[in-house]
């Protein structure tokens, strides 16, 4: 069994006019991130130390399940033209299980303030990762689940409620309540973990077209990060052991086309650049939108074999070469530390508006922002 999804991004990166592959950039953003392997290396067990990320050793592997599950169905639009004091915001604790205890409380944004209030709920007594529970929740319930602590309210509130019905009765009707039936059930094999996700649960569903493509062209972003989250929360071992980790890609969401940008591996064409100077926003399916997503997924599957040819080349370094789905996660990584592109490049930030599954998730768009120049 392939991943359709590289493939298909190889088919536009082929065809794209106003993306491109900066060789030269993948080389010297390869170098950079070997040298920081071997200084320090990266791998799935890093999942776990993040702060508020559960830990699998002192929780039960149903709860990581259904954890990692709820939140990938509804990580998704984030995007937000508030400042961050006015964005939607949850305020709770920096970490979870033991991490961070002696730092306050503070508000958590974007990504992090869905975490925030799923873990908030759990505290306050509401079982929000029992999907018996969650497809059941009445509206008002779920509006104190997820209500902010700034003057923003979550994004497509109603569209996520939707979500959670829609797979919350999936799993009841047919997985005994519990993602982890599903898991179970693919045999080790994430790529058959990810075709039974986007297959069951619609919302994961996302394809996209291109001018000059016949075929649906699959993207499948949030079903590979629901594969790769249970790989890393686990460790890579029992539950979340699969035999075909490797053959996933990134997942084309809106922060690493960003620091791909930044570090010269994507090119955009004046005309691109000119647009997004504008502050447009690129509809879901545009031609742009597309060429961005499927250049970055070719660009880290480049980055990946530039560093496998470094590694290559130095075997006493000790290197081991990451998957896309490391790759994916170091790169956001370097971008928390404060990792940036070179002195003068013009910087756009990319921030998606809705990020369900295309068509059948709802209109979308997708905001890019010059933050620099």
């Amino acid at each position: 069994m392939s991943n359709p999804v590289l493939p298909a991004a190889y088919a536009v990166s082929k065809l794209a006019k106003d993306v491109s592959l900066n060789l030269a950039g993948i080389q010297s953003a390869a170098q950079s991130l070997y040298t920081s392997l071997k200084a320090k290396p990266y791998t799935a067990e890093s999942w776990s130390l993040v702060p508020l990320h559960p830990d699998a050793t002192v929780r039960t592997p149903q709860e990581i399940i259904d954890w990692v599950f709820l939140v990938s169905a509804l990580n998704f639009s984030f995007w937000s033209d508030l400042p961050s004091d006015k964005r939607y915001g949850v305020q709770w604790k920096a970490g979870v299980d033991g991490k961070c205890v002696d730092e306050a409380e503070k508000v958590h944004t974007g990504y992090w303030s869905l975490i925030a209030a799923l873990h908030r709920a759990k505290e306050e007594g509401v079982d929000i990762t029992n999907p018996k529970v969650y497809k059941e929740l009445s509206v008002e319930s779920l509006r104190k689940v997820f209500r902010s602590d700034q003057a923003e309210e979550i994004p497509l509130f109603d569209e996520r409620v939707r979500v959670l019905r829609e797979v919350g009765e999936v799993l009841c009707s047919k997985y005994d309540g519990t993602f982890a039936t599903l898991l179970k059930a693919s045999n080790r094999s994430s790529l058959s973990l990810v075709n039974t996700v986007v297959t069951d649960f619609p919302c994961f569903n996302d394809t996209t077209s291109y001018p000059g493509i016949d075929s649906p062209l699959p993207i499948r972003k949030r079903a590979q990060i629901l594969v790769a989250e249970l790989w890393a929360a686990f460790g890579g071992e029992g539950w979340g052991r699969f035999l075909d980790i490797d053959e996933l890609t990134m997942f084309a969401d809106y922060r690493v086309p960003q620091i791909l940008h930044s570090l010269q591996t994507i090119d955009y064409s004046p005309r691109l650049v000119d647009l997004l100077k504008t502050h447009v926003n690129l509809p879901n399916g545009s031609p742009e939108e597309v060429e961005i997503r499927a250049l970055s997924i070719v660009a880290v599957e480049e980055l990946r074999l530039a560093i496998a040819r470094l590694a290559k080349e130095d075997p006493e370094g000790g290197v081991k070469v990451p998957n896309a789905v490391l790759l994916d996660f170091l790169l956001q990584l370097k971008h928390r530390e404060g990792i940036v592109g070179s002195p003068g490049l013009v910087q756009l930030e990319f921030g998606e508006r809705v990020s369900t599954a295309g068509d059948e998730g709802g209109e979308s768009s997708a905001k890019f922002d010059v933050v620099g120049e």
